[in-house]
């Protein structure tokens, strides 16, 4: 539902924070105490995909510098971004995203609703 709204009325002021609310390791910790609260991370797009069903929105995946790796769903704009690209994201934490990896076992990401920081993005009004 949150992605629903964001897609038509998330600015970049509902996500884009100076401070991170929370962290990677909280989110983990506690995804329950985390959800809702914002933070922004860097990294490299591993994955990325657009969807039309409920309004233009980005899925995928990103990996930030300490390797932790973000799931996302973007709202606005993703300007010339692919995969491999960097990119910066800031959105608010939804929960935990758990995933099958490469080395058979479970890896753990947080899953976040926000939008990638685009000039065009910090302009949506």
């Amino acid at each position: 539902l949150l992605t629903i709204w964001a897609v038509n009325a998330m600015k970049w002021a509902d996500v884009g924070v100076a401070t991170d609310e929370t962290t990677f390791a909280l989110v983990q910790k506690d995804s329950d105490e985390a959800r809702g609260k914002r933070l922004c991370t860097s990294g490299q797009i591993v994955q990325i995909a657009t969807h039309k069903d409920a309004g233009k929105y980005y899925d995928g995946l990103l990996m930030n510098g300490g390797e932790h790796i973000f799931r996302y769903l973007a709202v606005g704009s993703s300007g010339s971004l692919v995969g491999e690209s960097w990119a910066r994201i800031c959105g608010v934490v939804v929960g935990k995203y758990d995933y099958a990896n490469s080395m058979g076992g479970v890896g753990h990401a947080v899953a976040l609703v926000g939008m990638f920081d685009l000039p065009e993005n910090r302009a949506r009004k």
